[in-house]
């Protein structure tokens, strides 16, 4: 079976970069690809909840149109939804969730969103259609996102301008 562009060209990119493709979900690597009910899966939930695939008869395409499955309890009642028009769109938003999500170098953190807490943070374009509920936004040294208006985390590039966010956003964060 041969590879979208899209997926073979973030391989290439992304293959051994665990940092930005496995922190928390995982891009699936090459020989770890797998078909389920019609489509090519190449991105799973860390604890199993979903999936995200490229349907069988997409695959001709360059940046072939990707679905999501959550796995839900009644296995009837799932189906592949719509993700993103483009692969391509689905792999910025994968790298991006992924960095913001890098434990490993105590630069990252996470809390539930206080109301108003965004109000001093630049918002970027969205990347996902915003039925997805994911935002992302900009401060000084750190890049911040918003899961469904109820989960904020955030990335920086310094101790001191992750410091700075949780002072400013005042939650319970889960390392600070």
């Amino acid at each position: 079976m041969k590879l979208p562009v899209a997926l073979r060209e973030a391989y290439g990119l992304l293959g051994r970069r665990d940092d930005l493709a496995r922190n928390h979900d995982t891009l699936l690597r090459p020989d770890a690809l797998f078909t389920y009910e019609g489509a090519l899966v190449y991105h799973v939930e860390n604890q199993g909840a979903a999936n995200w695939g490229i349907m069988l008869s997409d695959l001709g395409h360059d940046d072939p149109p990707t679905v999501c499955r959550p796995d839900l309890a009644d296995k009837a009642s799932e189906s592949w939804d719509p993700w993103t028009d483009r692969l391509s769109t689905a792999l910025v938003e994968l790298v991006m969730t992924e960095t913001v999500k890098h434990e490993d170098d105590g630069l990252s953190d996470a809390c539930e969103l206080p109301d108003g807490a965004l109000d001093t943070f630049q918002a970027l374009p969205s990347v996902l259609p915003e039925r997805f509920g994911s935002r992302w936004y900009l401060g000084d040294q750190v890049i911040l996102h918003c899961l469904e208006d109820w989960w904020l985390t955030v990335r920086a590039r310094t101790p001191e301008a992750l410091e700075s966010v949780r002072e400013a956003v005042h939650g319970d964060w889960v390392s600070g």
